[in-house]
């Protein structure tokens, strides 16, 4: 079946008839439209035909760096990197091309390391160190036009660094095997982002969201031992997932303030797949006629951007399946420092206009939250922002000035641009004590800004302009005074090239 079968063509145009109402409505539309009675794959297909077309641009960048130290490397460099020794040739031909293909087992089994006996007290023991690290980050930009006045821009992000690094300690048990020192093991250590999505509690209130978060905890603890195959405590004294446990708490954590279920949220500390944030652009007012009358511009624009970031993992070298650590929470296998969920509205919704007689004006609402999850003391760090912005400006053309600076009587003409903007920004820092119930504002502010500037085009050579800014800052705790910052002042700048 052809894709071109499923559309109406329009007819040509032709002598229209005054008064004839079939050839009104066939001037009023010129849109392609499938026939009244297409089949409900017809429609389906003409559907993915639309989604498909509306798509602009589309960008994916995927890139990894990798890298391995073998330290006390015995063999001589050859030809390739390579040189006979022991009866083989070292290293191995993936290694030299860049394979990352681990080769710390392939060098002690092969003696191509610097090895010591531990029966010979002259034997010094060798310290130096393995070394692996691995960087990959992920970005994708999709740039969609479902109307002609509307673009959407999605984006995607994620980013995850791996450096581990063991000591090498390589035990020759003198007849002729070797092996690392086993209590030694290897230490791993990393940073983690990816783009997120919790639009569906950025308006919530945040103390109920507290509230989910520790209901959600019990909930993730049965799921813990489902998923793990370990035993419920019988007693106090078992070991067990306890709700202020690590692996417990992440879930709770982003179920809770990214709006997903405590049923259904991953248990595990990364995501795999990045969640596209987007910004909105719509200028289609200016198709109709009082906005083509009084504007020569007319835009609307909203973002939305999240992200979840850990901001330290390390592996955890007390981890065994099933063991437990002094406080009776069964080990994790990679311990975490701290989690943050960002989302910021950037802008909710901004309104930027021209208008034909000089006019300008620019006017937006920006809301923003931050929420860290802090492992070391078990506290939540709640830091919630609303900011209003409005912008103003105005050019007078052509005014005239006159002065007698160099001895004559001159005339300058030229433009005066005026800018005002005012801001105002509200924000508070809430630490809430997991293990104690106690929440506390430590800190933020209100804040107060104008700013103003007017500068004149005295000749293509001399600017002179004015400015004036004003800051004023209410703290939310008493301990800190209120403070205000003014500054104002006139530039006269001249250009001494052409």
């Amino acid at each position: 079946m052809k894709l071109e079968n499923l559309f109406v063509k329009q007819p040509k145009k032709g002598p229209v008839q005054k008064g004839s109402l079939k050839a009104k409505s066939t001037a009023a539309s010129k849109e392609v439209k499938l026939k009244n009675n297409a089949s409900f794959g017809q429609k389906a297909l003409k559907g993915v035909y639309d989604v498909l077309t509306s798509v602009k641009r589309a960008k994916i960048n995927y890139s990894q760096n990798n890298g391995t130290l073998l330290q006390g490397y015995i063999p001589s460099v050859g030809f390739l990197g390579r040189n006979s020794y022991n009866g083989s040739t070292a290293p191995s031909l993936g290694f030299v091309f860049g394979s990352q293909t681990d080769i710390l087992n392939n060098a002690i089994a092969n003696n191509w390391l610097v090895t010591r006996n531990p029966n010979d007290s002259t034997d010094t023991y060798y310290n130096k160190n393995y070394g692996k690290t691995k960087n990959s980050k992920l970005d994708y930009t999709v740039s969609v036009k479902p109307l002609k006045s509307l673009t959407i821009d999605l984006r995607g992000n994620r980013i995850k660094t791996s450096n581990i690094s063991q000591q090498l300690d390589i035990i020759n048990d003198g007849f002729g095997s070797f092996a690392q020192n086993e209590n030694i093991r290897a230490f791993e250590t990393g940073n983690y982002s990816i783009s997120h999505f919790m639009l569906g509690t950025m308006f919530a209130n945040s103390d109920n969201l507290y509230q989910n978060f520790r209901a959600y905890r019990s909930t993730i603890a049965n799921r813990l031992y489902d998923e793990t195959g370990l035993p419920r405590p019988s007693n106090p004294n078992d070991p067990a997932f306890q709700e202020n446990g690590q692996q417990v708490m992440l879930p709770a954590f982003i179920a809770a303030y990214s709006g997903n279920s405590p049923n259904s949220v991953d248990t595990g500390i990364f995501r795999n797949v990045p969640i596209p944030n987007w910004t909105l652009r719509y200028n289609g007012f200016m198709k109709y006629k009082w906005f083509k009358k009084n504007f020569t511009s007319f835009t609307l624009s909203h973002g939305y951007r999240s992200s979840y970031t850990i901001g330290n993992y390390t592996n955890n070298l007390q981890y065994e399946f099933g063991e437990a650590n002094t406080s009776g929470n069964f080990q994790p296998e990679l311990l975490i420092s701290s989690a943050t969920l960002i989302d910021e509205f950037s802008p909710l919704i901004k309104v930027d206009f021209r208008m034909k007689n000089s006019l300008s004006f620019k006017g937006e609402v920006r809301r923003d939250r931050s929420l860290t999850l802090n492992f070391n003391n078990n506290t939540i760090t709640d830091i919630n922002g609303t900011e209003y912005v409005f912008g103003f400006g105005y050019k007078l053309r052509d005014v005239k000035f006159v002065t007698r600076f160099t001895g004559k009587k001159e005339t300058m003409k030229g433009d005066i641009n005026f800018r005002a903007d005012i801001s105002l920004r509200d924000n508070i820092t809430l630490i809430r004590s997991v293990d104690e119930e106690n929440n506390q504002v430590t800190g933020g502010e209100t804040l107060l800004g104008i700013k103003f500037l007017a500068d004149y085009n005295l000749s293509s050579n001399l600017t002179a302009s004015f400015y004036y800014n004003h800051q004023t800052f209410n703290y939310a705790i008493s301990t800190t005074f209120p403070r205000q910052a003014i500054n104002a002042g006139i530039n006269i700048v001249y250009n001494l090239g052409n």
